[in-house]
């Protein structure tokens, strides 16, 4: 049995926002559809492999944007 599923509906899959239905039609496809495992492994390892450490701003970077909204707030920036 072939499968058809989208790739938007097996992320929701993933992070656990499917829809009952639609996760316990996956989860049943996953039991017999070769290729469909395929495809889950694949996302479930690229899923693994991004980047998720938070980002920290240059400190420069945020003392320009703070005086440019301050300017366009009409606000004076005190140092």
């Amino acid at each position: 049995m072939i499968s058809t599923f989208t790739q938007e509906e097996l992320l929701l899959f993933i992070y656990g926002e499917a829809e009952h239905q639609l996760e316990n039609q996956i989860k049943t496809a996953l039991k017999v559809d070769f290729n469909l495992q395929i495809y889950y492994q694949q996302l479930i390892e690229t899923i693994g492999k991004l980047d998720v450490s938070p980002i920290n701003p240059n400190e420069t970077s945020c003392k320009i944007i703070l005086e440019v909204s301050s300017i366009s707030q009409g606000e004076s920036l005190v140092n």
